[in-house]
């Protein structure tokens, strides 16, 4: 059994700034992830590509 939660976020418009930043941050290493994935590269070099690309983005998103 499965229970969801809808609700509306708010936040202030720094907080907001810093989301929609990381959003977008980890939407472009999904993007880059895939294009590195599609020249077979290794998870290794994947990994170390996408840490270097995107040094500020944490390590859980990066994994």
């Amino acid at each position: 059994m499965y229970v969801s939660v809808q609700f509306k976020l708010q936040l202030n418009s720094s907080d907001r700034k810093k989301l929609l930043e990381l959003m977008r941050k980890q939407s472009s290493a999904i993007r880059s992830a895939y294009k590195l994935l599609k020249d077979k590269n290794s998870h290794s070099q994947i990994y170390q590509n996408l840490r270097q690309l995107f040094p500020d983005l944490p390590t859980k998103y990066i994994e």
